[in-house]
């Protein structure tokens, strides 16, 4: 087989990503493959994090931008459809090819036909699972483009396909049922017409799921996706090994990440009643817990590529809320009389409440103080708010609830007068150089979400 052209470094801004997108979402695979030892038709209803790979799919080409996308399927259409559809029916079009042969040439020639007068088009396989982001870059591909993995430049589902391609598409078969065999001759043919290759963004994998013992393998890279780039070391090797885990258990029941939010807000203004009444003990699992819980949240939405600015904002203010309870707790605990039952009360709901209101003002004003890079690493574990969380539980497990508020106080002081440094000295710094395209457009990490 030809190699491809040479690998492309993509330096300039990307266009807009291609307006259409086409799924390949027939057969089992071939005789070894998923329908068959599983007892289904098509691979591409089997659900990986908590969804068929089909949606999976469907959501992250929408998520990117792509106006339409057409499924092709032959196998199991009408749940095919239902499952390709979930996500938007109105984007979203399926089209049906009668038999089991999903590589003969009038596979092709249907999408062909369905995309006529497009000029860029995305080509995707449906057993391919993508982690969240891994098909920006390619989408916004000005030139016909193949997805690789970086360094080993193996083929990673998925094309960005020109009107030259195009004409070729429906020419092109073979004699394997599945997608893959679709997906691997327009392989071939983009290197004979010298298509360039476009890497996978960094963090970001994909798996192709041709067996059943597939199907785990790829549940653990979107397990391991999960984990941000922006978590401190509390958060990625304590909370995340047991966080991701619940959100991995629980996707199959696609529960709505606000109302984990909720969750976790009752757990942690829970913590800082228990603080109150000076329950050390008990304070301290409920702060880990609502920490955890927390974190699952986030996870979910990612995992569902339900993310979305208002999410991240609801769930900073309960995170305030929770903070802004915790506190009020300790005070509490440490108040030098015995306050009654109604002050308590008072304190607590009016320091919860003031919390969460100066974070939803002020929430966008702070954005100016991102840091990245090791600089971020060191913010965060100075006094990253999972930091400051497991100082002050440990803290009143042992019944030193004055000894952890210092010692949190005291990180948090120290991470935001760094950041304050660092901020002051950006600002005098020359620019820098231009942003590799899987970057360009990328949103602020959101770290002090997870500061404050």
């Amino acid at each position: 087989m030809s190699t491809l052209a040479d690998r492309t470094s993509l330096t300039e801004m990307l266009p807009p990503p291609a307006r259409v997108a086409v799924v390949l979402a027939g057969g089992g695979g071939g005789p070894e493959g998923l329908g068959p030892r599983t007892g289904t038709g098509s691979s591409a209803l089997h659900q990986v994090g908590g969804m068929p790979i089909v949606e999976r799919t469907v959501r992250m080409l929408l998520a990117e931008g792509v106006e339409r996308v057409v499924v092709i399927a032959d196998e199991d259409a009408t749940a095919v459809a239902g499952a390709a559809q979930r996500p938007d029916k109105d984007r979203v079009e399926v089209l049906t090819v009668d038999g089991r042969a999903t590589t003969e040439p009038r596979h092709l020639a249907i999408a062909e036909a369905a995309v006529a007068g497009e000029e860029r088009l995305v080509l995707v396989s449906s057993d391919v699972v993508f982690t969240d982001g891994a098909l920006s870059s390619l989408v916004r591909s000005s030139q016909p483009a193949a997805l690789v993995e970086p360094g080993t430049g193996r083929f990673a589902g998925a094309f960005m396909v020109g009107p030259s391609m195009l004409g070729a598409l429906p020419g092109i078969g073979g004699d394997t049922d599945g997608g893959r065999a679709v997906t691997e001759a327009v392989w071939r043919t983009a290197a004979e017409r010298g298509a360039r290759e476009v890497p996978l963004p960094p963090g970001t994998a994909s798996l192709s799921v041709a067996t059943p013992e597939d199907l785990p393998a790829a549940g653990r890279m979107l397990r391991r996706s999960l984990i941000k780039p922006t978590d401190g070391p509390v958060s990625r090797y304590l909370n995340r090994s047991i966080s991701t885990r619940i959100s991995m258990a629980l996707a199959p029941f696609r529960l709505s990440p606000d109302s984990i939010s909720v969750v976790a807000g009752i757990l942690g203004v829970a913590a800082g009643w228990a603080l109150a009444w000076g329950r050390g003990l008990l304070g301290g699992l409920l702060i880990q817990a609502s920490t955890i819980i927390d974190g699952v949240d986030g996870e979910t939405s990612r995992l569902q590529l339900r993310s979305s600015p208002r999410g991240a904002a609801f769930d900073a203010v309960i995170d305030r809320i929770v903070d802004g309870s915790l506190v009020a707790g300790v005070a509490l605990w440490l108040w030098p009389f015995h306050p009654s039952l109604e002050f308590k009360v008072g304190i607590l709901a009016s320091s919860a409440y003031g919390w969460g209101f100066i974070s939803y003002v002020f929430q966008r004003r702070l954005t100016g103080l991102e840091v990245t890079g090791q600089e971020h690493s060191l913010i965060m574990l100075l006094g990253g708010r999972d930091s400051r969380l497991l100082v002050l539980s440990i803290g009143v497990i042992l019944y030193h609830p004055g000894a952890a508020v210092a010692v949190g106080w005291a990180v948090y002081l120290s991470s935001v007068s760094l950041r304050v440094f660092l901020t002051r000295r950006r600002a005098g710094a020359p620019p820098g150089p231009v942003a590799s395209p899987d970057q360009v457009g990328d949103p602020a990490q959101g770290d002090l979400g997870e500061e404050r």
